[in-house]
């Protein structure tokens, strides 16, 4: 992992608004760039970044430089994230990273003996963010906001009411979460949505 320089990593954490002042990207610290505050200035990007929360949206941090070139993200953690981003967020099967073709146009390490024990990992750090919103009410905003579980549609094939049933169980247990935490089902099919209903007594 590369040294950054001290002109890069200001760059990346601060954002200049008046002549001599900038503006933390991630609080609303002020600071001065005098040669006095410039000590300050490197031990607040110390003590109070977190990397692991920073957006990946700001212009500004682009310009500047990645987590990765700054030297606070190894290239294996960045090439894992990427393959991951790829995967999931165009809802591809895992052997798509095997395939020739992606082969050919990807400039990534291939990563395919690890990427599944990672995924595993993601969706067990989901889950868990998941249940924890899901613990009751929480304030947003100075507001009280209750999050509700949306399941997506079974798989064709046995749509009974029972194996809804069994489906509805078996993901209210991964959240941790009980039947009788159940408010309401929405479904599509009237005579299943009713026989359902019966079996977890909801409406």
């Amino acid at each position: 992992m590369s040294a950054a320089h001290n002109r890069n990593l200001c760059r990346f954490f601060f954002v200049a608004v008046v002549d001599r002042y900038y503006t933390c990207n991630y609080s609303v610290t002020q600071r001065n760039s005098s040669h006095q505050e410039a000590t300050p200035i490197w031990r607040a990007i110390s003590r109070s970044s977190n990397l692991a929360t920073l957006p990946t949206t700001n212009p500004t941090r682009r310009r500047a430089g990645s987590l990765t070139t700054l030297g606070f993200i190894n290239q294996t953690a960045s090439n894992m994230y990427q393959w991951i981003e790829w995967i999931v967020f165009r809802s591809m099967p895992l052997s798509e990273i095997d395939d020739p073709l992606t082969r050919s146009m990807s400039k990534q390490k291939l990563v395919c003996q690890r990427l599944k024990r990672y995924m595993s990992l993601l969706v067990t750090a989901v889950e868990a963010e998941i249940s924890a919103d899901m613990s009751g009410l929480n304030d947003f905003m100075g507001q009280l906001k209750q999050v509700l579980l949306a399941i997506s549609p079974m798989e064709e094939g046995e749509l009974t009411a029972q194996s809804h049933y069994d489906f509805i169980k078996k993901t209210s247990y991964i959240f941790h979460l009980s039947e009788s935490s159940l408010a309401i089902l929405i479904g599509d099919s009237c005579v299943t949505n009713q026989a359902t209903e019966t079996i977890l007594n909801v409406p």
